[in-house]
């Protein structure tokens, strides 16, 4: 089992769904630019599955553009799309949490709006 921590923004918003068992699955992406003094940056992408209470907290809190911090497992899955051998990364996310360091939306982290006064934070 490999352990990761990945830090970036989300790429798309977070999608709460149900497994076949009735249990809350939230997928996710997340980006992380690198940038390098004289070259073009290069993004790298993560897809993120999380499950249960922490699944729909996900869900209800974390927004595209939100910059976050994922600890979990990491799955790398090879697969061919249109004749081209492709890798796919994803995070069994462990925990979920709102970077402040560098936040992207307004608000980042607290309510997605006015009326929901709920959050406490993660």
């Amino acid at each position: 089992m490999i352990k990761a921590e990945v830090f970036g923004n989300v790429g798309q918003a977070p999608e709460l769904k149900q497994t076949k068992g009735g249990k809350d699955m939230c997928r996710f992406s997340v980006a992380s630019t690198k940038k390098i003094e004289g070259r073009d940056p290069v993004t790298s992408w993560v897809n993120v599955l999380c499950f249960d209470e922490m699944a729909a907290l996900v869900a209800e809190k974390v927004g595209k553009g939100d910059r976050v911090m994922v600890t979990g497992r990491l799955e790398v899955e090879k697969y061919e799309k249109d004749g081209v051998e492709r890798t796919s990364v994803t995070v069994m996310a462990d925990d979920v949490g709102i970077s402040l360091k560098w936040p992207k939306r307004q608000g980042a982290g607290g309510p997605k709006s006015e009326s929901d006064d709920s959050w406490h934070g993660f």
